[in-house]
C-alpha cells in the first residue's frame, strides 16, 4: 500500500481526497427517515390497519410469494394513458406506494440489492437471491458487510415492518453502507487510473485520467447510490492494470490475477465481459499466434468459471434466472445480449451503453497507440 501511495504525486492524492470528501457530504441524500415519512402522512403515520397490511405485504415480498394479480400495473411516465389502468390509484397501489416510500430511497434502483439479499437464507444454505439484475460478486460482499454490521450491533434486521416504521434509520444505515462501498470503489478506481495513466503516458496523463473519471457527472451520481456500477468498474480497472503490468514484466502471476479479477467483475455485471477484448489486443505478438489463442481461450474459460462460481443459481435455477432476466429486459427494453438481441439496436447508442462503448473504445485505442509500453521497464519496477 505504501508503494502505491508513494507512486502518486501529492496533487493526485489531494484531488482524490477532495473528490472523496465532496461525495461523502452527499452520501445521506434521499434516505428513509421520520421527517421524510411525515411529509407523506402529515405527521399522523400509517393507520393500524395499514401497518397490518404492510407487514403482510412486506413478508410476501421478501419471500417472493406475492400473487401476480396483487401487483399493480406500472403507470407510464410519458403522459400516455392505458385504457386498462384506472386514472385513480387503487388501494393496492396506495399500499405499494406507502411501502416503497417507507423502505425505499429516492434512488429506486437501490432497493434491488435489499430485495436480493432479503431472499437469501444462510441458515438454510439458500444463497439464491431470486433477483438476478445484480450479480453475486456484488450482492454477497454487501451481504457480508451487513452481517458484520449486525454482529457489531449497528444493524437490526427483521421481517416486522412496523419496526421499520418506528426506526427508519435502520433501513437508512443499509443504504449508507452500500453507498460507502461505492465510494470506496470510486477511490480505488481513481488511484488505479492515476497509476494506469502514468503507465501509459506519464504522470500528467495519470492526473488527467483521474480528473476525467472523478469529475464525470455520471460517476459522481453513482458514487452516492448503492449499486454495482462503480464496484464493477473498480475490478475492471484493476484487471486492466494487472494485464498491462504483465505485458511489461511477463510475470505469469500478474496474468493469472488479471483473469481472476476480470472474472469477478463479470460476476458482478455481465457487461464487464467486454473487457475480455483487451487480452488479445495487449498480448498479441507476431509469431506467437498459437500461444495467444491458448491464453485467450484459457482466460475466457476462467472468467466464465469465476462467473458461475459467484452466480451458481444461474445454473441451479436456470428457469427462474431466465424468467427474471427476460422480464427485466422486457421492462427496460434492454436485451443484455442474452435473450433479446433486437432491442439492443435501439438502446446500445443511448444512455449507459453508449458511455460503456465509448470508454471501451477509448481504452482500446489508448492501448493500441501505446503498445510500446513494453519498452518502458522503468515504470514496472517502481510501481
Amino acid at each position: 500500500m505504501k508503494r502505491v501511495i508513494h507512486s502518486l504525486r501529492a496533487e493526485q492524492v489531494a484531488v482524490i481526497a477532495v473528490i472523496a470528501s465532496v461525495v461523502l457530504m452527499g452520501i445521506g441524500w434521499g434516505l428513509p427517515s421520520k421527517q421524510r415519512m411525515a411529509l407523506l402522512t402529515a405527521g399522523g403515520g400509517p393507520t393500524p390497519r395499514q401497518v397490518q397490511l404492510l407487514d403482510s405485504l412486506h413478508i410476501l415480498h421478501a419471500l417472493g410469494q406475492l400473487p401476480a394479480d396483487s401487483v399493480p400495473y406500472r403507470r407510464g411516465f410519458d403522459g400516455t394513458v392505458d385504457a386498462k389502468i384506472a386514472l385513480a390509484l387503487t388501494e393496492t397501489e396506495k399500499l405499494y406506494a406507502l411501502r416503497e416510500f417507507i423502505l425505499g430511497s429516492s434512488a429506486v434502483d437501490e432497493e434491488r440489492t435489499l430485495i436480493g439479499l432479503g431472499r437469501i437464507n444462510p441458515r438454510k444454505l439458500d444463497f439464491n437471491p431470486k433477483v438476478y439484475s445484480y450479480g453475486g460478486s456484488y450482492l454477497y460482499p454487501v451481504g457480508f458487510l451487513y452481517f458484520v454490521m449486525r454482529s457489531a450491533g449497528l444493524l437490526h434486521v427483521t421481517h416486522d415492518f412496523a419496526y421499520y416504521i418506528q426506526n427508519p434509520e435502520q433501513i437508512a444505515r443499509m443504504y449508507v453502507a452500500g453507498r460507502l462501498l461505492s465510494l470506496a470503489a470510486l477511490i480505488g478506481t481513481l488511484v488505479l487510473l492515476a497509476l494506469l495513466g502514468t503507465l501509459l503516458s506519464g504522470r500528467t496523463a495519470g492526473s488527467l485520467a483521474l480528473l476525467t473519471y472523478g469529475l464525470a457527472t455520471v460517476i459522481l451520481n453513482h458514487a452516492i447510490v448503492m449499486n454495482p456500477h462503480l464496484f464493477t468498474a473498480f475490478w475492471i480497472t484493476l484487471a486492466t492494470t494487472l494485464l498491462l503490468l504483465y505485458a511489461g514484466r511477463r510475470e505469469h502471476r500478474l496474468l493469472k490475477w488479471s483473469v481472476l479479477v476480470a472474472g469477478f467483475a463479470v460476476g458482478s455485471s455481465v457487461s464487464a465481459a467486454l473487457m475480455g477484448l483487451l487480452y488479445p489486443v495487449l498480448l498479441y505478438e507476431r509469431g506467437r499466434e498459437t500461444w495467444l489463442v491458448k491464453v485467450c481461450l484459457g482466460a475466457a474459460a476462467t472468467m466464465v468459471a469465476v462467473y458461475f462460481l459467484m452466480n451458481p443459481y444461474t445454473i441451479l435455477d436456470w428457469k427462474g434466472f431466465h424468467a427474471a432476466m427476460s422480464a427485466f429486459s422486457a421492462e427496460f427494453r434492454i436485451g443484455f445480449g442474452l435473450f433479446k438481441l433486437l432491442p439492443l439496436r435501439g438502446t446500445i447508442l443511448s444512455g449507459r451503453k453508449a458511455k460503456t462503448l465509448a470508454l471501451l473504445t477509448y481504452r482500446l485505442a489508448t492501448v493500441l497507440l501505446n503498445h510500446a509500453i513494453v519498452n518502458k521497464p522503468h515504470f514496472f519496477t517502481t510501481v
